[in-house]
């Protein structure tokens, strides 16, 4: 079977898939970078919350919220039948007995428990924290990866442009044949290093995809090393997670107050139909009244717990506070130092850096300068853009962690 064919012999066939590719690369192009799989911070802060670490310390606050309940309940009321039979007499005894618990002990546990809740659901914060903030740090270490990925690409160019000119100028006499090669193994190496960095940064998106759970096979990681205006360190915030420290230390402190009275004994009042069967039926009522003597048991064990859980939670406070300041004092001056020199490397190496490339290249033209020279200056940009990308990366760093200890991620 022959293809129909338009009148210049070309395959209508053919023509349909090529119109067809070009309208399936035209719609690829227009649509944004999120349609895309492009991955940014958001989403990534978004896939490090569901991890199951922090997945499984909301479940640990949600076991400890559910023994709120049982703290809580108010002992049941009781029913009691009880029947004596003898020859022709039986009697039938019914009643309903209810206690009342005046001490504070469901108060206190009802406290300790709350204490015990807001302490996790602290640490739920904390966890996250950790969790997103780890996430976020190998993030940035690939988006830093990438971008020497672009640095090294650069320089294998501009060596290979100028291997392509010396070849030129070997052709027509003006340079020698060891200016060429040696300039080729310079491109070769270069582009080793490349290959290297493009299969680091291979590995680690995979890794970072594997970790975070994602579906998309085709998902690329997008992100800027720049900093955040809002992440400047003169601003100042304290996590929430503080507040729940001192919530649950306010809550074992009125634990301990209120354990007090957990001596106060239990009344349980005692009612009921009483019924005698016999040569004829009678009517009476039972009524009765019982109370705890706490003789061995007065609360002593309350007591104790609430004064642990007290001087512990005074401790967690403590030390959570602590580790705010000196994170907080700690990622302050490290962004302060890493930005402020980052700045400065910048402003004084710009204008070098072009300076000295102009002034060998002109100067191997005319013959003053040697081919090391010139491969020194090509080699002198790459490590000054190095250079740069980590201070940049080392304040992306402390950025990551001054917005922890400000309890950003919580």
């Amino acid at each position: 079977m022959v293809a129909s064919k338009r009148p210049g012999g070309f395959p209508l066939k053919t023509a349909f898939l090529f119109l067809n590719f070009v309208a399936v690369g035209v719609v690829t192009l227009c649509l944004p970078l999120s349609a895309l799989g492009q991955i940014s911070e958001a989403k990534v802060i978004e896939l490090a919350r569901n991890l199951p670490e922090v997945a499984a310390s909301n479940h640990n606050a949600a076991a400890i919220k559910a023994k709120l309940i049982g703290a809580g309940l108010y002992p049941n009321p009781s029913v009691e039948w009880e029947r004596e039979a003898m020859d022709a007499e039986r009697e039938d005894v019914v009643k309903l007995a209810l206690p009342l618990d005046f001490s504070s002990r469901r108060t206190t546990r009802e406290l300790l428990v709350g204490a015990e809740l807001d302490a996790a659901n602290a640490s739920v914060m904390r966890t996250r924290t950790e969790v997103v903030t780890g996430v976020l740090t190998l993030f940035y270490e690939l988006v830093a990866r990438q971008e020497r990925r672009e640095i090294e690409r650069r320089a294998v160019d501009r060596l290979q442009e100028a291997a392509r000119v010396i070849g030129k100028r070997v052709q027509e006499g003006n340079a020698s044949g060891y200016d060429l090669t040696r300039i080729e193994i310079e491109a070769q190496v270069a582009e080793s290093e490349l290959r290297q960095t493009e299969a680091r940064l291979k590995r680690e998106e995979r890794e970072l995809v594997v970790l975070l759970a994602i579906a998309e096979p085709q998902s690329s990681f997008s992100g800027s090393l720049s900093l955040n205006p809002q992440s400047s360190p003169n601003s100042a915030s304290q996590p929430k997670s503080l507040d729940l420290w001192r919530a649950a230390n306010a809550k074992a402190q009125q634990a301990r107050d209120a354990s007090s009275f957990s001596w106060l004994p239990t009344l349980s009042l005692e009612g009921g139909l009483r019924i005698d069967e016999a040569s004829e039926t009678r009517y009476g009522y039972v009524a009765g009244v019982s109370i705890d003597v706490p003789l061995f048991s007065n609360g002593q064990d309350l007591r104790a717990e609430a004064d642990a859980h007290r001087d512990y939670s005074l401790s967690l406070l403590a030390a959570a506070e602590r580790r705010v300041a000196v994170a907080t004092a700690r990622a302050e001056s490290d962004l302060r130092a890493a930005g402020a020199e980052a700045q400065r490397f910048e402003n004084v190496t710009r204008e070098r850096i072009v300076a000295l490339e102009r002034a060998v290249e002109s100067g191997y033209r005319e013959g003053q300068r040697s081919i090391v020279e010139l491969l020194d200056a090509r080699r002198v940009r790459t490590i000054v853009e190095l250079r740069g990308l980590s201070l940049s990366l080392s304040a992306k760093n402390a950025e990551i962690a001054l917005r922890a200890a400000r309890g950003e991620f919580e």
